[in-house]
């Protein structure tokens, strides 16, 4: 256990720099390294976070001291980097989604599983305070039975997409919000409810972005377990995050700043839940690198990670067809 994973960082976006932010923090794992196709910003990277910068990914891939790569590039990209680093001996931590679709999702993994090698999807919101004090409160039977759940992520930089940005194209990103808002919520529903979806009903649409992709997105979701959820993905508006349960005994309410609120069934003020201040980044980092060490498997692995694209599938097949669709299918 005393070993520390030496990473390199793909893609120096600003998701990248909230990982090197972690990496300051993260025990078990140190940055080593990191990539992108810009030169000069890959220069100011490594200064800033006081690590090497490479000319190539092949390079990259090639250091005999580098253990992992956190990848976070375009979607797109996924798949020929993640199964490359596979290929190079290399564990890698791919941010969400780990691909757009299952297909690609089950190329990536198999890739990994040859190798004997960890694969993990980014998935922080599932790692946040109030999800897992939420989580633990549903275990310990504090609130009932979990009847419907909902997950709203609004956001308004769809309204500044332009064509110079890969975002904006719906061949580069099919569902458009879904694919960084709505997915969120759907895998932190599968995670509290501790069931998977069954069967979508949704609606898509485009309505003020300048771009391709549709901004809005919602969906009903009819989980194995016989419990609902409905999800809400907007990129065209003010910022909103909130993950809900609605039980038996208790309704819980909460929000990005790591607040919960509870609602017994015989109240209808709601009182405040402390709960734990976390950097879920670093937790699921945390996770990846004690993954590699104690050779075990990731809590957000591959197959979860494809769960959530086969879900994100069949909501756009949902709205298109207008009709329910079997997860299942996918």
């Amino acid at each position: 256990m005393n070993k520390v994973i030496n990473v390199g960082i793909v893609g120096i976006g600003w998701w990248a720099s909230v990982h090197a932010e972690a990496l300051k923090k993260n025990k078990f794992m140190k940055l080593v390294t990191c990539y992108t196709r810009n030169a000069e910003k890959a220069k100011e990277f490594a200064y800033k976070y006081n690590c090497n910068y490479e000319d190539s990914y092949i390079n990259l891939l090639k250091r005999k001291d580098l253990d992992a790569v956190i990848i976070t590039t375009p979607h797109t990209t996924h798949k020929e980097l993640a199964i490359m680093a596979a290929n190079s001996g290399k564990h890698a931590l791919v941010e969400k989604p780990l691909a757009n679709t299952v297909k690609d999702c089950k190329e990536i993994i198999e890739a990994f599983e040859n190798q004997d090698l960890i694969l993990a999807v980014g998935h922080d919101k599932r790692w946040m305070g109030q999800h897992r004090k939420m989580k633990e409160m549903i275990k310990e039977g504090k609130i009932g039975r979990v009847i419907f759940s909902d997950g709203y992520y609004f956001n308004p930089l769809g309204l500044n997409l332009t064509p110079d940005k890969w975002r904006f194209y719906r061949e580069e990103s099919p569902g458009g919000s879904l694919a960084y808002l709505g997915i969120h919520m759907i895998d932190t529903l599968r995670f509290l409810l501790g069931s998977e979806v069954y069967e979508v009903t949704s609606m898509m649409d485009k309505i003020a972005t300048p771009a391709e992709i549709d901004d809005v997105a919602i969906a009903l979701l009819k989980f194995e377990n016989h419990t609902y959820g409905f999800i809400a993905s907007v990129f065209v508006t003010p910022r909103i995050f909130n993950v809900n349960l609605y039980c038996t005994e208790a309704n819980l309410f909460s929000n990005e700043n790591g607040e919960l609120y509870i609602q017994p069934r015989d109240q209808l003020n709601k009182m405040k839940i402390e709960v734990e201040k976390v950097d879920p980044v670093l937790k699921e980092q945390e996770d990846f690198a004690l993954s590699i060490i104690s050779k075990k498997k990731p809590e957000v692995d591959g197959y979860e990670g494809m769960k959530n694209v086969a879900i994100i599938e069949a909501i756009i097949r949902s709205a298109k067809e207008k009709r329910t669709i079997k997860v299942e299918s996918f």
